[in-house]
């Protein structure tokens, strides 16, 4: 998890708390969609987005009253617990493996989170 935070005039810091080693990288992002204006979850999305879980449709919008599809959940669920992509040989009989949505749906299936 990353902690930030500054007072006026201090320099911000940042702790990166983390199980496994590697390099990090800082970002700050202000992603915004113009069909949010106004919607009652904008604040969440605009977090989620800027987490890098949730990106908006090619046209800059987010389509926040859209419904999404088991693939599109699924991979939401993978984005945010962080799971790495499972290749799976054929989980289940509706997903093939040169689905964008395969990977996703084998790092579910194995940490448990779906079932067929």
């Amino acid at each position: 998890s990353v902690f930030a935070g500054a007072a006026k005039g201090e320099i911000p810091t940042v702790t990166i708390k983390s199980l496994q080693n590697g390099l990090y990288t800082v970002i700050q992002s202000d992603e915004s969609f113009a069909d949010m204006s106004g919607h009652w979850a904008k604040q969440e999305v605009e977090l989620l987005a800027n987490k890098r879980i949730v990106e908006g449709r090619p046209d800059g919008q987010f389509a926040p009253d859209d419904n999404i599809n088991r693939a599109e959940f699924v991979e939401l669920l993978v984005q945010a617990l962080e799971l790495k992509e499972q290749s799976e040989d054929r989980p289940f009989s509706d997903v093939y493996s040169a689905s964008w949505y395969s990977g996703a749906v084998g790092a579910a299936r194995q940490a448990g989170l779906i079932d067929g």
